[in-house]
């Protein structure tokens, strides 16, 4: 199905739906990647990528440990950035 014919589709379904939700669905329509990127018919990514990709961000949520425990939580954005220099890029040789 193409995203154009996915459009009619959806906003024929829309006219019984709120109104927000018809102004949400508008929003999201006129970026011709956001639609694609949550719905895996419209997508171009081969299937076997799309179905392996994890649904959420959990993995990358839980590096923030890993990387508080090296450079500190609340620092400054220099001091932060000093501190990982020192402590952590230079002992990485």
């Amino acid at each position: 199905m193409s995203f154009v014919v996915f459009n009619i589709l959806f906003l024929n379904f829309a006219s019984d739906l709120h109104p927000l939700s018809i102004d949400w669905y508008q929003n999201k329509a006129m970026h011709k990647w956001y639609l694609p990127s949550l719905l895996r018919f419209l997508t171009k990514i081969p299937l076997a990528d799309w179905d392996t990709t994890p649904g959420n961000t959990n993995l990358n949520e839980s590096a923030h440990p890993h990387t508080n425990q090296h450079t500190g939580i609340g620092l400054p954005l220099l001091e932060a950035i000093e501190k990982y220099v020192t402590e952590v890029f230079w002992n990485s040789f």
